[in-house]
């Protein structure tokens, strides 16, 4: 029996069964006819949309690789607004539209005889449309119509609504969907039961699905179900409670639902879906559609690997890139999708989009997750794990949920020191004021002594000019077992030294991570000699290798440059290897005082340096591979940063290969010379405007002015640089503000500290007044001598946003009358001289002061008014004018200026206006109810009722009292309850209702809506 022929069977056989019934309600809903069943190798797929409107569309495009199109329904189903059928019908009209061709699947009259309220049944409309309380329902066989469809072919399938002429109308659509079962031409088997019909109940049903004849494989089993209702029921497989499902949609009257029910499927007997109502809502729940899938998948075998950068160790602090295997056995793969995990994070995924059979692809993801660096990163410490796991996936599902692996959480030390633990940030450690020489002594390769060498000794023949300011011995080294270099015995020129400074770092990864790659460093500056100078180091215990050593000597000469040295110093471990896709290298900040400064050179050390392994970026200018010694070596290079320098230098050591340390920088800034030099600043003080200038004197040490220099001038958080001229003079204009400022003035290490005034040209007080009373505001205009302004001449004001043009008098002083409303305001007054601006404060005070008046119906709470005369005395027995509601009223004021209206108007808010002297105040007046009611909106018969509350004039609820309800054209009496409150039940019809309730001489009309 094919599958349209076996549709009709179970539909006649439905109509039979239903023409039997005698018209009482069942006691509980049919279960769901099964209308298809099949085995397809591509899916059995159910696509539904709720429009909950009287039009609505669902679309759909056919998958990629189906070759057959074994079976197709569209099912729709729409309320009718009741389940009374005398009261309510519609039209309905489905359209399918495929590939620019449309057809009209059914234009519905969807009307029927009688109440189905309440009533389970089923009733037959006609071969395709069936009936239940309120819905209509269509099932229409499209597979005609689809069948010679291709992949990507789009379906459209429109639904319309319409009234029925002479009938109420809602017409809202629940659903509309689409199943669709195909065959793709691979040897994957889904075997699917699809039952569709309206199984209504206020208790609890069971729905047979007939798989009594399977008896194949099982891979994976799901259940998907629509229920047209509002609010979800109790459901059970096979007696098994189903709780969460692995997909939901819950919308208007619509609940789709899908489960895994594999373990609860039987083989060899029918399975059972059961569904109960529950008590929210209206206590009821309807199953529409209902599709078992039993799915089994020829799957590829695939394996996987996962790797991180350093073998089992994930970094702190920083992003880790990851490289997943992937191996596909005995079958090629496509479109397969490679999902990274971490603890139900999603790490990231990578699309495979072929893979022959037997091969292997190597992808790489980016977990961005940082991990916090703290004490349990440091390798031995209680490290924690990262557990990632790998799934691998195609359209049809996952191929591989296997590889769970285990990373330790450790920060990487070959990054710079800023992403240690503890976290260190390189900056200035020692400064040095010299003029001589910075000279850098290095030994070579010969002097690496060895991890088994125990001892070992260098020699310097040492010269220099002028006298030594500092000696600074630097031994760095690599491979120690132990915190520091207590196991070294140190001597120069045959005296025992210790470290004054040690700096040690590791890489933390692996078996060797806390083996430390350090620097001592040793102040030799009251040991070296001119000529033969003897440096030896014994080691007592360990294996530590030590790099050749460096000696730095700073020295001063009687007419040498002016210097200021500036060192940091440190050991920092890096290593681009197992970082690729990071940035690896030390910051180091100096900031210095770059006054006077000629030039500046930049040295930067490090041991182990190797060509291709490093550049050096100063200020953003880099310079690429800088080093070219061997593993063995200690070297520097050497930057002239002359141009880059400034306050604030940043240096960035770039790690780009294999193991380096970095070592000390020596940044030297040399300065012009600057003793003997005298500057000198006299305090200025000037009217804003003024053309005088702040002028710094530079002269030599004989009293000679110095031309050509910079001179620095900081006034106002500014700086400022100006040139002397061949008077040996820089002038700053000042075109601040008036006020008091410091100025700092600045030639190379020197400076000047002085102050400049400047002095407004606008002279005036802030201004208080009664409303409309003979006070004026007057300001003095001076110019930018400080002298009055000519008589006439013409001044600005502004204030409330309108300019104002007035005339001065024969001392500068201008007027201008302030006739504005009570508030407070700022008056902005102009100097057409220098443009100068001046704010002062405006205060208009009110002869009337009042607030708002909230009160309810009837009391005895009245509106108040204070009113003052205009030279600020209370005005007693003075007429006032109110105006509200469109009346006017005039009150006189009692000994305390106060004037009072009663309030006797309805429940509403009003306008009051105070009127007295040619002012005008409004305010606002809130009469409150002391019957309260609001309007009404209920379902038919759902126990709502219409309530009025009764309150006295301070809102305080009123027991005893009768209120009349008339609604309808029917008055009904009701008494207050202790809440003041009276309750109509409303059993009306379905319907638009007016209903007005009295109490006293009040009266309110609300509106009650049923539906």
């Amino acid at each position: 029996m094919n599958i349209k022929n076996k549709f009709f069977f179970i539909l006649v056989a439905l109509i039979v069964s239903l023409l039997t019934i005698n018209g009482a309600f069942a006691e509980t809903a049919d279960s769901m006819p099964e209308i298809d069943q099949g085995t397809v190798s591509g899916d059995a797929e159910l696509i539904s949309t709720n429009p909950w409107s009287t039009t609505g569309s669902l679309e759909y495009t056919i998958p990629d690789g189906v070759q057959e199109i074994t079976s197709a329904k569209v099912i729709v189903n729409i309320y009718s607004g009741s389940g009374n059928s005398e009261t309510y019908a519609l039209h309905s009209n489905t359209t399918l539209n495929t590939a620019g061709n449309s057809k009209v699947l059914g234009y519905e009259n969807l009307t029927y005889v009688g109440n189905q309220v309440g009533d389970p049944n089923v009733y037959v409309i006609n071969n395709h449309t069936t009936k239940q309380y309120s819905d209509y329902q269509m099932v229409y066989d499209v597979l005609d119509d689809l069948k010679d469809l291709g992949p990507n072919s789009k379906i459209k399938i429109d639904v319309t609504s319409t009234p029925f002429e002479g009938k109420a109308f809602d017409g809202r659509i629940k659903m509309i969907g689409l199943f669709i079962a195909y065959n793709d031409g691979d040897s994957d088997s889904i075997t699917y039961w699809l039952n569709v019909g309206m199984s209504w109940t206020q208790g609890t049903v069971s729905n047979l699905i007939y798989t009594k004849n399977y008896t194949g494989d099982i891979g994976e089993v799901n259940f998907e179900a629509i229920m047209l209702s509002s609010y979800n029921g109790a459901y059970k497989f096979n007696d098994n409670q189903l709780f969460i499902p692995e997909d939901t949609i819950v919308k208007d009257y619509y609940i789709y639902n899908k489960w895994n029910v594999t373990d609860y499927f039987q083989i060899g007997d029918n399975n059972n879906f059961t569904y109960s109502a529950l008590s929210q809502g209206y206590g009821s729940i309807k199953s529409s559609v209902q599709l078992l899938k039993v799915i089994n998948r020829e799957s590829p075998v695939v394996t996987t690997n996962i790797a991180s950068e350093y073998k089992n160790s994930i970094y702190a602090g920083v992003t880790n890139n990851l490289t997943i295997t992937v191996n596909s056995i005995n079958k090629d793969l496509t479109n397969v999708t490679v999902y990274v995990y971490d603890n139900g994070r999603v790490v990231g995924s990578y699309l495979v989009d072929f893979l022959k059979a037997n091969s292997s692809k190597s992808v790489n993801i980016i977990d961005s997750f940082i991990r916090p660096i703290d004490e349990n990163t440091v390798l031995g410490n209680n490290n924690t794990n990262v557990v990632y796991r790998v799934i691998v996936e195609d359209k049809n599902g996952i191929l591989n949920d296997t590889n769970s692996s285990n990373f330790m959480v450790v920060y990487n030390g070959n990054l710079g020191k800023d992403l240690a633990y503890p976290a260190m940030n390189a900056t200035i450690t020692r400064v040095y004021d010299i003029t001589g020489d910075v000279i850098i002594l290095n030994k070579d390769d010969s002097s690496y002594l060895g991890s088994k060498s125990t001892n070992g000794s260098d020699t310097w023949n040492i010269d220099f000019k002028g006298e030594l300011k500092e000696g600074l011995l630097y031994v760095s080294y690599n491979w120690n077992k132990q915190a520091d270099v207590s196991d070294w015995i140190v001597t120069f020129n045959n005296k025992i030294i210790t470290p004054i400074a040690h700096y040690r770092d590791q890489s933390n990864l692996g078996a060797y991570g806390k083996h430390g790659y350090g620097l001592a460093v040793y102040n030799v500056t009251d040991l070296i000699n001119k000529g033969l100078n003897t440096f030896t180091l014994n080691k007592t215990s360990g294996l530590t290798a030590v790099y050749p050593s460096s000696l730095l000597l700073l020295t001063n000469n009687e007419n040498g440059a002016s210097k200021t040295v500036y060192m940091s110093e440190g050991a920092d471990l890096l290593s681009k290897t197992n970082n690729k896709n990071l940035d690896v290298g030390a910051y180091t900040k100096f900031n210095i005082d770059s006054t006077s400064m000629i030039n500046s050179t930049l040295y930067v050390f490090a041991a182990g340096g190797q060509k291709n392994e490093g550049n050096i970026v100063f200020n953003g200018e880099i310079k690429s591979d800088v080093w070219n010694k061997t593993s063995n070596s200690i070297d520097y290079y050497t930057f002239n940063t002359s141009g880059l320098t400034k306050d604030n230098n940043t240096v960035f050591f770039q790690s780009t290969g294999s193991t380096i340390l970095a070592l000390h920088q020596i940044l030297v800034v040399e300065r012009e010379n600057t003793q003997n030099i005298q500057l000198t600043v006299e305090n200025l003080e000037k009217y804003y405007g003024g053309s005088e200038k702040l002028n710094a004197t530079l002269k030599d040490g004989a009293g000679n002015p110095i031309a050509n220099k910079t001179i620095t001038f900081t006034i106002n958080g500014q700086k400022y640089n100006r040139t002397t001229n061949s008077n040996g003079i820089a002038s700053l204009a000042i075109n601040l503000r008036p006020g008091v400022y410091d100025v700092t003035t600045m030639y190379g290490n020197m400076s000047v500290y002085s102050k400049v005034v400047v002095k407004t040209t606008i002279e005036g007080k802030d201004l208080v007044k009664m409303y409309q009373n003979g006070t004026q505001f007057f300001a003095t205009f001076l110019g930018t001598d400080g002298k009055p302004l000519a008589n006439n001449t013409k001044v600005t004001f502004n204030i409330n946003g309108v300019f104002y043009t007035r005339q001065t008098n024969e001392n500068g002083v201008a007027r201008l009358n302030i006739n504005l409303r009570p508030g407070e305001y700022i008056l902005t007054a102009i100097n057409p001289v220098n443009s100068e601006s001046e704010g002062f404060n405006i205060t208009v005070k009110s002869l009337i002061e009042s607030s708002d008046l909230t009160k309810h119906y009837r009391n005895d709470s009245k509106f108040e008014v204070k009113i003052y005369n205009k030279d600020g005395t209370l005005a007693i027995n003075k007429n006032v004018t109110f105006n509200i509601n469109g009346v006017f009223y005039n009150r006189i004021t009692d000994s305390n200026g106060v004037a009072r209206l009663n309030i006797n108007l309805r429940p509403g808010n009003y306008i009051i206006t105070t009127i007295f002297e040619g002012l005008t105040i409004g305010n606002n007046i809130n009469v409150l109810p002391t019957l309260v009611t609001s309007d009404l909106s209920m379902k038919y018969l759902d126990g709502s009722k219409f309530t009025a509350q009764t309150l006295d004039g301070q809102g305080n609820p009123l027991t005893n009292q009768n209120v009349s309800f008339n609604i309808n054209g029917v008055l009904y009496q009701k008494v207050t309850d202790k809440e003041g409150i009276a309750s109509l039940n409303i059993t009306l019809l379905a319907g638009e209702y007016i209903i007005t309730s009295y109490w006293n001489d009040f009266q309110v009309g609300n509106t009650i809506k049923i539906d």
